[in-house]
C-alpha cells in the first residue's frame, strides 16, 4: 500500500532541485499537459518564467497574459497561476522558483531593496519583454543559470549555487529598474480577494485528501460555501469544473509518483483514479 506521507509529498507545488536548497530549474512543454494547461498553484516562492519557443498564456490572480518567445514573467510569491495553450499553439519554457528566504542574510537590505521588487505595489507580476533597457542583460542571466543547471546534470555534479546567487541579485537589481520605470505596472482587474481565499481553500483541500472518495458536496464544504458557488468560482477563474481539476490533478500526482518511486502501477492507479463527469 501506498505510504500517505508520499501522496502529501507528491501534491506540493514545488519539489526542489537539492534538498535543503530551495531552489527549481525546470524545463516544460506545454503539450505534455493534459488538454495543454497546466494545473492552478500557487506557492511561496518567486517564479521567473521564459519562453524559449512559441507563445503561451499565463493565467495570474484572475488576468491572462499572453507571452511570447523570449518573454520573461516573474511572479511573486503566492499569486495563484497556471499555463494554458494560446490559439492551441505548443510552447516551450523555463521555469525557475527560489525562495526569497535565500535573500534576506541582510534584513535592511531585503526589506530595502528586494521586498519591493516582489511586492511592488501590490502587482502579482512583472512582465519583461524587449522594450525594457534591461531586457537584454535579464535574458543573459537567465539563460547562463539555465546553461549552468543543465552542464551540471549532464557532467552529474552539484550546481554552482553561488554563481547562482551571484546571479540572482543582478537579476532583482535590474528588475527593480523596471519596475520605477514600466508604464504597465498598475493594479490589474484581479480575481477578488474573498474569491481568491475561497479558490485556495478548496484547491489545498483537494490537495490534501485527493486519494479520497471526494464529491463537490465535500469540496463546497471545505470552504463553507454551496455547491453552485464552488462551480461558479472554477468556472470562471479555471474554465473547468471542480471535479475536473480534481481528475487532473490526480493524474498529475500518478505521473510523478510513476517517475519517483517503484510502487506498483495498480497501486498508484488506485490512488489516483480519476472520477467520471
Amino acid at each position: 500500500m501506498i505510504n500517505t506521507d508520499i501522496l502529501k509529498d507528491a501534491a506540493k507545488s514545488v519539489h526542489y532541485d537539492v534538498p535543503g536548497i530551495p531552489v527549481s530549474i525546470s524545463r516544460h512543454i506545454l503539450s505534455e499537459y493534459p488538454g495543454m494547461r497546466t494545473l492552478l498553484h500557487w506557492h511561496e516562492d518567486a517564479e521567473w518564467v521564459l519562453v524559449l519557443e512559441g507563445s503561451m498564456n499565463y493565467y495570474i490572480n484572475g488576468r491572462s497574459v499572453i507571452l511570447e518567445q523570449n518573454d520573461i514573467l516573474m511572479v511573486r510569491p503566492d499569486a495563484i497561476h497556471y499555463v494554458y495553450a494560446r490559439k492551441n499553439e505548443d510552447c516551450l519554457y523555463t521555469c525557475m522558483l527560489f525562495d526569497p528566504k535565500l535573500l534576506k542574510s541582510n534584513e535592511m537590505i531585503y526589506t530595502g531593496y528586494i521586498e519591493p521588487v516582489l511586492n511592488h505595489d501590490g502587482v502579482p507580476y512583472i512582465h519583461i519583454n524587449v522594450r525594457d533597457r534591461e531586457y537584454g542583460r535579464i535574458l543573459d542571466i537567465i539563460k547562463q543559470i539555465i546553461q549552468d543547471r543543465e552542464n551540471a546534470i549532464r557532467k552529474k555534479s552539484a550546481p554552482d549555487y553561488l554563481k547562482f546567487m551571484s546571479g540572482l541579485y543582478e537579476l532583482m537589481n535590474l528588475t527593480g529598474k523596471v519596475c520605477d520605470r514600466s508604464d504597465d505596472m498598475v493594479l490589474p482587474e484581479d480575481i477578488s480577494g474573498d474569491d481568491m481565499n475561497v479558490q485556495k481553500h478548496m484547491i489545498t483541500y483537494i490537495q490534501e485528501y485527493y486519494p479520497a472518495s471526494l464529491t463537490l458536496d465535500d469540496i463546497a464544504m471545505s470552504a463553507g460555501i454551496s455547491v453552485s458557488t464552488c462551480c461558479r468560482i472554477f468556472k470562471k477563474y479555471l474554465n473547468q469544473s471542480p471535479v475536473d481539476y480534481l481528475n487532473a490533478f490526480r493524474l498529475e500526482t500518478a505521473k510523478y509518483l510513476l517517475k519517483t518511486t517503484t510502487y506498483p502501477v495498480n497501486e498508484i492507479a488506485s490512488s489516483c483514479a480519476v472520477l467520471s463527469t
